[in-house]
Order: structure tokens, then C-alpha cells, then sequence
């Protein structure tokens, strides 16, 4: 099935030009799978002259983890370019939840707000970016805190969505917070440039033996928090002891990567990977052996 998914930069002066490029390029029955955080997906429909075949597919960051995608309607968006969309999702096995068209829709018109009045909290000196995602984490059960989860989108990608959410619905509570605004013309984007509201540094001081007990030390306290302080033996079998369900194998998985700076990828998601804290460790350094070079750590 043919089928286009764009993916480039949330800037309209970027999208638009490509689209009526694309609308040229492509044969005309192709549909075209908008991911965007937050442009309405009729406006990217006008730029072509196939306005029932464009959709909006948001995949949500990191994609290849994400069990859902959010489905934006367009006003012009066909019944057949729905279900040929939904066809698709189902074939790569991802749930999909249909919306109607809106700026942000619905994910990233409560998610932006929530990361900006995080950053203002910060801003104003209410707490520290450590304590403000350890409340959402400890006190809500959330996988990551607001800034962790901006630092991970890319403050760049979360000014220009409230930009667009604050442009098309003339409403001040999307104003971007000034500090969001400072650190992106400073060029601190987040885990992608090492710095944003946390630190993300490589090292290389220790030996791989000392690198080791440090990635088992960190394995250890993360699973051991998250089961309210239960000791686990480093031999223990996660699974079978149920440590680790699939809900929080998934926790497991984004922590991994957010905290030693990998992307996994199918063939790493094997079960046996996770099956104790040694075998995390092991697996931890068999990435870190290809990808040349030392662990990142969040501080």
C-alpha cells in the first residue's frame, strides 16, 4: 500500500513548501500521514490538492515504543483514507485513537500547557526541575517528570507547538514561559544537545569495570524504587518473580534509554535482555561497546 508519513521540523514555513512539493511528487491517490505536535491538519491539507487524503498520524516520542498513535480527522479527510490509515497502523501494530481536527488536538493542547506551567513553577522559584519531576514521578506514578519529558521532545519542538497553540487560539495561557524561551536561543534543547533543564553528560573517567557497577547501582535503584524499596538480588529473574510486568517493562525500557542515551530497537526489546539486573547491565554495555563510547548520565 502506498502510503506517506511526513516527519520534518514543527515550523509551518517548513511544512507548507514541502507539501505542495510532495502534492507533485507523489501519485495523486497516495494519502499523505501528517505527524505534527500541533498544526491544524486542514491547514496542511490546503496546501495540496488532495485534501481528503490527508490525515494526521501524531506519533508520540519515541516512536518505536509507543503503543498509540493519535489520529487527526481533517474537515476534508475521507471515510477511505481513515480506514486505509487505520489499515496501516494495525499492520505495524499500533492502536490508534481517532480526534477531530484541533490546534495541538488532544495530547499536546494538555501536554504543552502542563510542560510550560512546569517551566514557569521553575521559573518563578516555586521548586527545582530535580523536585518538580520527582513529584510528578513519585507522587503521580508518571514514567518521566515535565521536564524530563520536555528535555526529551526538545525544548526547540515544545516552544514552536505553544507557539502555534498560542497563534491559533489567541489565548494567553499558551504563552511561552521566558526561561523556555532563554535556553532555546541559548541552544539548550534538551537530551539532544546534552543540556536543557537537566544535564546530560558522557563519561568516560571511569574503566568499563567501575562503568559497570555504576550501570548496575543505577539498574538497581531504579527497579528498586519503583517496587516501593523492595531489595532484588542481581540474579533475581524479574519476571518471574514479578518485578516486572509488561506495564512497567515498558517504564523500564524509556528509562534505559533516557539514562545511558540509547535507542532501542526491535531486536534489543528481547525479554531475555531484561530478565535480571545483570542481564540489563550486560546488555547496557554491549550497547555502549557499539556505539564507541561512554554512558550518559542525567544529573
Amino acid at each position: 500500500m502506498d502510503y506517506l508519513v511526513e516527519n520534518v521540523t514543527e515550523r509551518w514555513d517548513v511544512k507548507r513548501p514541502l507539501y505542495e512539493e510532495l502534492d507533485t511528487l507523489c501519485p495523486p491517490k497516495v494519502p499523505f500521514g501528517v505527524n505534527t505536535s500541533a498544526i491544524p491538519i486542514t491547514r496542511v491539507a490546503a496546501a495540496t490538492s488532495r485534501a481528503d487524503r490527508v490525515i494526521g498520524t501524531h506519533f508520540m516520542n519515541p516512536a518505536h515504543l509507543k503503543p498509540t498513535v493519535e489520529v487527526i480527522r481533517g474537515h476534508h479527510t475521507s471515510d477511505e483514507t481513515l480506514a486505509r490509515t487505520q489499515a496501516l497502523l494495525d499492520d505495524v501494530g499500533r492502536r490508534h485513537i481517532v480526534v477531530a481536527d484541533s490546534s495541538g488536538f488532544v495530547t499536546n493542547r494538555v501536554l504543552m500547557l502542563t510542560l510550560n506551567e512546569a517551566i514557569f513553577v521553575l521559573h518563578e522559584g516555586v521548586s527545582s526541575a530535580a523536585d518538580i519531576d520527582r513529584l510528578f514521578k513519585e507522587c503521580f506514578g508518571h514514567a518521566m517528570g515535565p521536564l524530563e519529558t520536555a528535555d526529551l521532545i526538545g525544548l526547540d519542538t515544545v516552544l514552536l507547538s505553544l507557539e502555534v497553540l498560542y497563534g491559533d487560539f489567541n489565548d494567553p495561557k499558551y504563552r511561552p514561559c521566558p526561561l523556555l524561551r532563554r535556553l532555546v536561543d541559548a541552544g539548550l534543547h534538551g537530551r539532544k544537545t546534552g543540556q536543557g533543564f537537566h544535564s546530560y553528560e558522557r563519561s568516560n573517567e571511569s574503566g568499563s569495570g567501575d562503568m559497570a557497577e555504576d550501570d548496575k547501582h543505577l539498574i538497581r535503584e531504579f527497579i528498586s524504587t519503583n517496587m516501593q524499596g523492595v531489595p532484588v538480588d542481581d540474579d533475581e529473574d524479574l519476571f518471574a518473580s514479578g518485578y516486572v510486568n509488561s506495564l512497567f517493562a515498558v517504564q523500564l525500557v524509556m528509562w534505559i534509554e533516557r539514562t545511558f542515551d540509547f535507542q532501542l530497537v526491535g531486536k534489543d526489546l528481547d525479554f531475555a535482555n531484561f530478565s535480571t539486573i545483570d542481564a540489563i547491565a550486560a546488555f547496557v554495555d554491549g550497547k555502549r561497546t557499539l556505539a564507541g563510547g561512554g554512558a550518559w548520565t542525567s544529573n
